[in-house]
């Protein structure tokens, strides 16, 4: 008599069990991140949902009301449960990981600690959602709700001095073909500050002066203003 497990078609299915062990757990990391970071990029944050709810007026009982339901992307951008973690041969990768959006994989390099681990992992999932975009041109209005939520959230919390510095600076690296985009920057900025690490930390594996001489730049204009 077969198991449960192994009759069930759609149990078969499922990408968990592509994965090897350690691929399966950091899996499971993914999964926690995903929740933990990522329900902005769903817009399931409840800031975006009352920045972004569509004003309507309502006949029934002649008021004006915020509603949500008719939202182009509401429960529509699914988190990443289905896409799989496959470890890589550290010689055959340029970097700590790598996002296959057309497979639905995030590659990681053999051996990381727990602490390149994470990032890796963090800076593949924001190409995850990124790659959305491809797949539907409503997801392109998502990317601009995104870019104004996160301007406006990372000008009150650094400065638009350094804001503004941080994206001219990280146009340039787009310009080259560096394939981080204006929402990458802003994303991985917004993973830095939530994580109480160094800006550029999530963003860049060999640009840590960039963020560095900025950031102490700022720190350095707020410290004279407390005094």
């Amino acid at each position: 008599m077969k198991s449960e497990q192994t009759s069930n078609p759609a149990t078969k299915l499922h990408p968990v069990f592509r994965m090897n062990e350690t691929e399966k757990d950091i899996w499971n990391k993914m999964l926690k991140y995903d929740d933990a970071y990522f329900s902005d990029m769903r817009i399931e944050n409840k800031e975006l949902i009352r920045r972004f709810g569509r004003v309507q007026y309502q006949e029934e009982d002649k008021s004006w009301r915020t509603v949500y339901e008719d939202f182009p992307l509401w429960d529509k951008i699914p988190r990443l449960e289905n896409w799989v973690i496959k470890i890589v041969d550290e010689k055959k990768m340029k970097a700590g990981g790598k996002c296959v959006g057309e497979r639905k994989m995030i590659k990681i390099a053999e051996g990381l600690n727990k602490n390149k681990l994470k990032k890796a992992l963090l800076h593949e999932m924001i190409h995850a959602y990124e790659g959305l975009h491809k797949k539907d041109k409503s997801y392109e209005v998502y990317r601009q709700f995104l870019l104004l939520y996160f301007y406006g959230k990372l000008k009150n919390k650094i400065g638009l001095e350094a804001l503004n510095e941080i994206i001219e600076n990280g146009l340039q690296f787009t310009l080259l073909k560096d394939l981080h985009t204006p929402l990458f920057l802003l994303k991985s900025l917004d993973l830095d500050l939530r994580l109480k690490k160094p800006w550029g930390t999530i963003h860049s594996y060999r640009r840590a002066d960039y963020f560095e001489q900025i950031q102490y730049k700022a720190k350095k204009k707020a410290n004279r203003k407390i005094k």
